[in-house]
């Protein structure tokens, strides 16, 4: 006489995992897609060009964006970003006395501006005791 050999069923079962990889993938696509497209919008800025040969700085400097008011626009209207936040002159000063010590400032402004514009950021600076180096392209 034979036996039969009962095998108990095993309780979990194979999971498959191929769909829930294949949507992860979609969702991290996705996510690096709405990543690029939402990032800044603001034309890159076209800064003067220098000569001099480029030093790099030991410490992470403030980076401080100069966007120039419309050219009869009175120089209140000047528009300073810190960080990605659009400051006054008279909050750039407050910010730039409580930051870090020793870091220093680094000024980008387009090379059209008019010294009116960029002016105040340099005196904001000079006021909190901060060294300043202005950004600039390699000439050609």
């Amino acid at each position: 006489m034979r036996r039969r050999i009962f095998h108990a069923p095993h309780a979990t079962g194979k999971i498959n995992v191929t769909p829930m990889i294949d949507v992860v993938m979609v969702l991290i696509i996705f996510y690096l897609l709405v990543g690029k497209l939402a990032g800044d919008r603001r034309p890159p800025m076209a800064l003067p060009t220098s000569a001099a040969s480029v030093e790099r700085s030991p410490t992470d400097p403030i980076i401080v964006n100069v966007r120039t008011p419309a050219s009869d626009a009175p120089a209140r209207d000047l528009r300073v970003e810190v960080e990605q936040r659009e400051l006054g002159p008279e909050a750039l000063g407050v910010l730039l006395r409580t930051a870090e010590p020793g870091r220093a400032v680094l000024v980008r402004a387009p090379r059209d501006a008019s010294w009116s514009s960029v002016a105040p950021v340099l005196h904001a600076c000079r006021d909190a005791g901060r060294s300043v180096r202005l950004a600039t392209e390699p000439a050609p």
